[in-house]
């Protein structure tokens, strides 16, 4: 069943008040996560990325509130990094472990890595696969020809082989 494997507050992060960071921060986390092997990335290197962005002049704002914090500017942007990846590790979004030289390293999970891509589609607009193969399967079943059964065949070969 769907929620044996992901956690129940996982996507809580997406529905906070502070939406908008936390989506912004897993981009950045995926994109840097994605271009490596599966051994993960050292802790500090995401925790520099992330730095980075707050820095930046277009990261998106928070409320102290939501940093839980007394006061909004009282947490450096090293520090909101650092909160960003405890949270993400909390709510299941990434896993880290300590490797035999004692150094973190982060992952996302497998189930987050598939949540991310369908969400980054979403996000970009991009057409599913399967949008064109619907599209070519009812042309050739409307097709006035005098076997449509057989470029339907012909289909399923040539994305069987593929």
């Amino acid at each position: 069943m769907l929620f044996d494997v992901i956690p129940d507050n996982f996507f809580s992060p997406l529905a906070a008040p502070g939406k908008v960071v936390y989506w912004e921060c897993l981009c950045r986390l995926f994109a840097v996560t994605n271009r490596q092997l599966s051994f993960g990335v050292e802790r500090d290197v995401l925790v520099d990325e992330l730095q980075f962005y707050f820095d930046s002049s277009f990261a998106a704002q928070m409320s102290g509130e939501e940093w839980e914090s007394a006061e909004p500017g009282s947490m450096t942007s090293r520090d909101k990094a650092n909160f960003i990846l405890r949270r993400l590790e909390g709510y299941g979004w990434i896993s880290v472990e300590t490797d035999y030289s004692y150094v973190q390293r982060v992952n996302f999970r497998d189930y987050a890595v598939q949540v991310m891509k369908t969400l980054l589609n979403l996000s970009d607009e991009k057409k599913t696969e399967y949008q064109g193969y619907i599209y070519t399967i009812y042309s050739l079943a409307r097709s006035g020809g005098e076997n449509p059964g057989l470029g339907l065949c012909r289909l399923w070969r040539t994305r069987m082989l593929c």
